[in-house]
């Protein structure tokens, strides 16, 4: 085959390669989303562990979480959720950025509590009352 006859079939072709590539890569892509890999997660009530975190399956639940949290805003604090695994339910914490932890929620509640029954016991004359 001469230069020209060659040149003209690559012309013709390269848009197939083009669909091909594109085609391989979609598929990459839906194989990516399907199955997110994370890089990090950080673990812990206040003061946790962290891993590095880059990569697009944080990014994904990242961005997921945020509109969760959007989409709820009766949720002031943290939402939690309920995923499905083989070995069974598991319980996802999704706190909002600035809002109260479960756990710090929890503790100013029993500290509330303590301090109420102390005032209680006081009003009702039990100077021996300890809670």
């Amino acid at each position: 085959m001469n230069r020209p006859t060659l040149r003209a079939l690559a012309h013709l072709l390269a848009p197939w390669r083009t669909i091909r590539r594109l085609e391989a890569t979609v598929q990459r892509l839906e194989q990516v989303l399907a199955n997110p890999m994370l890089a990090g997660i950080e673990i812990g009530r206040e003061t946790g562990f962290t891993a590095g975190m880059r990569g697009s399956g944080p990014q994904l639940l990242a961005g997921m979480f945020m509109g969760l949290l959007q989409e709820h805003p009766e949720a002031v604090n943290y939402l939690q959720l309920t995923f499905g695994s083989p070995e069974g339910p598991i319980l996802v914490t999704v706190q909002r950025p600035g809002g109260a932890s479960p756990h710090s929620l929890r503790a100013m509640a029993e500290q509330e509590a303590r301090s109420l029954r102390a005032e209680l016991a006081r009003l009702q004359g039990d100077p021996e009352a300890h809670f």
